[in-house]
């Protein structure tokens, strides 16, 4: 009897491990399936979650980067003011107001009123900042030559003529006509823009477009442009096609200052000078007003007067190039100073020849350009160094040309032909134009 009820309890153990197992499996089999798809859902909801984060980090950045642009151009506009009321550069008291403030600007008079009076400056942080860089910038505008500017906008400058129309059922239908003298440079080159600023005795804006990979300097206020700009290509003209583009501009601001604009015949007459600058009318002008005499643009007159050697430098900080080749095939090295320009400006590319009294120019058709450049060891030697020792860069090109100058001087001594010369060569070749 006693065996017989052991062996029962021994079988009901057995089921009931049984039944335990069959229930544990049960349940996690259900438990294993549930839990995947709730690892999809979490990993769905995951990636919702990032790409919310990625758009939230995306907006903070450009809220951060529009509010340090208008930094930049309110301390711009601070340090334009400091610099008329402490310093008062260059000023012409024939255009300026009687009380001894200039006149109203044709297009940034609202941001310069965010730098209006001295009591903003005086003492804060912020004053003693923009009196420290008005001062360094001041200092470094000075000794900037003349012949190098002109130089640097005839490769960088441009001369721009805006007309805003009013809208269809308005009376008046021209709204603002406005002159503006840019030039733009790699955002590298800030501190030259200031110090091109400061040249002009303070005058304009600098501004740094969201891509943060140029700056311009943009000058407009009439005044400016009679007391700056004008004056400043009457003495050190241009000498490319971009002369052509002054002129026109030129007598666009007579007419301006003139008011000949607020007559029909004086606002024909500055339709048909734009007709001929830059891209000339756009079509809405064509349409607004379609009895304006377009014009052709003007033949440039060439004069046989050799170059300013600053001029040169100047060109070349805008339009210049320093490079290095590397043959991958045969080792060899060839450094070369290139200008390449559009085919129309081949008469300047031929003065620059004429100035090195070296090189040789290429037309690439395919590409409407024209290419000088010298790649000759000896004139580099003779030439080119010399000439840019004396009349030096002024912006970030001056670390390219020292690099490239290395380069030269190690292939005049034949380093190349050796490893550790070559090796020396490539490794300067990779901070070029960087």
């Amino acid at each position: 009897m006693l065996i017989l009820l052991t062996v029962k309890s021994r079988t009901k153990l057995a089921m009931k491990k049984k039944l335990l197992l069959k229930q544990i499996f049960t349940y996690f089999n259900r438990y294993i399936l549930s839990y995947g798809l709730y690892k999809e859902y979490v990993w769905i909801l995951f990636k919702v979650f990032f790409l919310i984060i990625m758009v939230v980090i995306i907006y903070m950045v450009n809220i951060f980067t529009t509010r340090e642009n208008r930094v930049l151009s309110f301390n711009s506009s601070i340090q334009t003011t400091y610099r008329r009321v402490a310093c008062a550069p260059w000023g012409s008291p024939s255009l300026l107001s009687p009380s001894g403030a200039r006149g109203r600007s044709y297009s940034d008079s609202k941001i310069r009123k965010l730098g209006e009076g001295p009591a903003l400056l005086a003492g804060s942080p912020l004053a003693n900042f923009v009196q420290k860089r008005a001062a360094s910038n001041e200092a470094g505008g000075k000794n900037l030559d003349p012949n190098f500017v002109t130089g640097l906008v005839d490769a960088e400058g441009s001369f721009m003529v805006f007309i805003k129309l009013n809208s269809n059922n308005s009376i008046k239908l021209v709204r603002q006509i406005q002159l503006s003298f840019e030039i733009s440079l790699h955002i590298k080159d800030i501190e030259l823009l200031y110090k091109l600023k400061s040249f002009f005795g303070g005058a304009g804006t600098i501004f740094i477009p969201s891509t943060r990979k140029d700056a311009r300097l943009k000058i407009t206020a009439l005044n400016d442009i009679f007391n700056f700009i004008i004056p400043h290509f009457k003495q050190y003209p241009l000498q490319g096609m971009k002369s052509l583009d002054y002129d026109l501009w030129f007598k666009c601001a007579e007419l301006l200052l003139n008011k000949e604009h607020l007559h029909e015949e004086g606002l024909n007459k500055i339709l048909s000078l734009k007709s001929m600058l830059n891209n000339g009318l756009s079509d809405k002008l064509k349409l607004a007003f379609p009895n304006v005499k377009i014009i052709d643009r003007p033949v440039l007159e060439v004069e046989n007067i050799p170059l300013n050697p600053n001029y040169v430098s100047g060109f070349t900080e805008g339009d210049g190039c320093f490079t290095v080749n590397i043959s991958s095939k045969t080792n060899q090295v060839i450094a070369y100073y290139i200008i390449e320009l559009h085919k129309r400006e081949i008469t300047l590319l031929t003065s620059i020849q004429k100035f090195f009294d070296a090189g040789s120019i290429n037309l690439a058709l395919s590409r409407n350009t024209g290419r000088f450049y010298i790649s000759k060891k000896s004139d580099l030697i003779t030439k080119v160094l010399p000439h840019f020792d004396v009349y030096k860069l002024e912006g970030n090109k001056l670390k390219n040309y020292l690099i490239f100058r290395e380069i030269v001087l190690l292939l005049n001594t034949k380093a190349h032909l050796t490893q550790e010369g070559f090796n020396k060569i490539k490794l300067l070749k990779e901070g070029l134009n960087k």
